[in-house]
């Protein structure tokens, strides 16, 4: 008898938020250059924030003619069976090296009205989550064969529609290759946000069956993540008041101690930036370990973003 094969890993981080502005494309960019700077491994962003890109800065000085992930997703049967039949067209057609960093591409998703138009009225609609969930679990298998072995998805605010497919995707017992996923929770410190958060995934872990419920607590991460102006009080100072606050809202909601412990998982960014800026100050860490000894605040936030 032959011995099994050893899969391929294919590492898969979905980025969530309850309300928009925290700096969820923030988190996945700089997740994104850890992957691909320091493990050497082909990362792809996938701008599934459908309702409003964040990526354009990008893309649009890169490359002309561009396809969007909106196209992948509301493809006829039959077009999608061809790109099933030719995996390679999904890596040389949607997919767009970022210039510097050989590893690191980005799949784009439409800002343009009409499209936004369509898809958001389409996704919104819970009765085709169903279809949406199965489409996406495709085109990230379509990408595992394009030899992506890191897939970071920038989903829509708010935990429903795209961003509920995606915690939710299950994927198909496929030759090579062996899907693990993590899904990180962004929230600023602002007291509205991580309330919001706090109470919506105490909700969802409630419902978990508790036989899965440590597994599910290790493949998530809750990230405290801000945009300051100069001048204004760095917030991770915060944080022992939002424990605070949050232990009081607990025992109020008689929700389960156990999503509290998750927000030991914090960082804070106190400071502007640039999307280059991102990857330029990984880049830095990487190669000169001495500014990990006193590191800037942005410099920490990106050593913070590591660890997850």
């Amino acid at each position: 008898m032959e011995p099994q094969k050893q899969k391929t890993e294919v590492k898969i981080y979905t980025i969530h938020s309850q309300k928009g502005g925290v700096g969820k494309t923030s988190v996945a960019l700089a997740k994104a250059g850890w992957v691909a700077l320091k493990e050497d491994k082909k990362t792809l962003i996938i701008d599934g924030d459908i309702t409003g890109t964040s990526l354009v800065d990008i893309f649009s000085k890169e490359k002309n003619n561009v396809r969007y992930l909106n196209e992948l997703l509301l493809s006829d049967p039959l077009v999608f069976r061809q790109y099933k039949k030719e995996p390679e067209r999904v890596g040389s057609d949607f997919c767009i090296p970022i210039a510097k960093h050989k590893k690191i591409f980005f799949m784009p998703s439409s800002s343009i009205f009409e499209d936004l138009k369509i898809i958001v009225a389409l996704i919104s609609q819970e009765e085709r989550l169903h279809f949406f969930r199965s489409r996406m679990r495709d085109i990230l298998e379509l990408l595992a064969q394009n030899n992506f072995e890191t897939l970071i998805i920038d989903t829509p605010p708010g935990l429903y529609g795209m961003s509920q497919a995606m915690r939710e995707i299950k994927f198909n017992e496929i030759e090579k290759y062996k899907f693990k996923k993590h899904s990180i929770f962004v929230t600023s410190p602002d007291r509205p946000d991580y309330r919001a958060l706090f109470s919506t995934l105490s909700q969802i872990y409630v419902a978990i069956n508790k036989e899965v419920r440590e597994e599910w607590l290790k493949a998530n991460s809750i990230l405290f993540n801000k945009f300051s102006a100069a001048g204004s009080r760095n917030p991770a100072f915060k944080l022992t008041e939002i424990l605070s606050d949050l232990k009081s809202l607990q025992e109020k909601r008689k929700v389960d101690e156990k999503i509290l412990d998750k927000l030991k998982d914090t960082a804070s960014l106190a400071e502007e930036f640039d999307i280059e800026q991102i990857l330029e100050t990984v880049n830095h860490l990487i190669n000169s370990p001495e500014s990990r000894e006193h590191p800037t605040p942005f410099q920490k936030w990106c050593l913070e973003i590591e660890k997850i």
